[in-house]
């Protein structure tokens, strides 16, 4: 994982079992695989594709886990689900799950208090697994606020909630009025509306799934400041140091014009003596 994330000891545990856990879809033939991997230009050195890699890979972990412990709650007694391991882990595996994690105090802690956060949220969005950013980059959506509808808004079963409801008929009227009576210098973005409307929490903006992150209060990450400060510093340095060289090859360059110069003055003289001496012999010999 990249700088900053923090990895939990029982996280660090569960990565233990990590390559037991089944895949959805069924493995492609090597060659397949190679030739749809190929379509992708992936730069991990990026912080910001590394982040985005490490969040959606880290939620489809958390997605497994997740349904691994709803089957473990789905027995009324810890030995009856110790009986019952999750299909496609193997009973060992399962065993280790079940007494170092699920019946473990500091997991039934941690998982009371998940309950309790969970309950505090306004609603659930029904965008399914799909990231949020997919329906942006692929033209699915026109912007920001349908993109909200989107993913909380079902054809079969409507709105996930009123609050939903409400806060998309909110954006929905703010743009509009834009349009109809447009008195700002400069009117806001569809992402702008949604913050607005949905507010933003430390790292993302709500609704927008893994997509792009704010900017802090106080400006670019201090440690991004500092990074691009050395980039700065280093290309400075570098062309100090080529402004050098230029000018000793200039000093050098000046000094050869001049040994030639002086080489040619002397090659002249020569030149002429010469011919002097030449004129001298023939007149002789006449």
């Amino acid at each position: 994982m990249g700088p900053g994330h923090r990895v939990t000891k029982r996280v660090r545990a569960e990565i233990v079992v990590a390559s037991t856990i089944p895949q959805s879809q069924p493995v492609m033939p090597s060659q397949e695989f190679v030739q749809g991997v190929s379509k992708f230009e992936i730069d991990l050195n990026l912080p910001h594709v590394r982040r985005c890699v490490n969040n959606i890979m880290g939620g489809r972990y958390r997605d497994m886990r997740h349904w691994m412990y709803d089957h473990y709650l789905d027995y009324p007694s810890f030995e009856e689900a110790l009986k019952h391991s999750y299909p496609g882990i193997c009973p060992d595996d399962w065993a280790w799950l079940c007494h170092n994690i699920y019946n473990s105090a500091s997991f039934q802690t941690q998982s009371t208090k998940n309950k309790a956060n969970r309950a505090k949220l306004p609603y659930v969005h029904c965008g399914g697994s799909r990231p949020f950013v997919n329906y942006l980059e692929d033209d699915m959506v026109d912007g920001e606020i349908e993109l909200f509808r989107v993913t909380h808004f079902s054809k079969t079963k409507g709105w996930v909630n009123e609050v939903a409801h409400l806060n998309h008929d909110q954006m929905v009227e703010i743009q509009q009025q834009q349009q109809i009576d447009p008195q700002e210098a400069k009117p806001l973005t569809q992402r702008e509306i949604c913050i607005e409307v949905l507010g933003k929490k430390s790292g993302y903006f709500r609704g927008l799934g893994n997509g792009p992150r704010p900017t802090s209060n106080h400006g670019v990450d201090t440690s991004e400041a500092d990074r691009l400060h050395g980039i700065i510093s280093s290309q400075q340095s570098r062309l100090d140091s080529q402004d050098v060289e230029l000018q000793e090859q200039k000093k050098t360059i000046d000094q050869l014009e001049s040994r030639l110069s002086q080489f040619e003055g002397m090659m002249q003289q020569f030149f002429s003596s010469q011919g002097s001496a030449f004129r001298f012999t023939d007149s002789a010999t006449q």
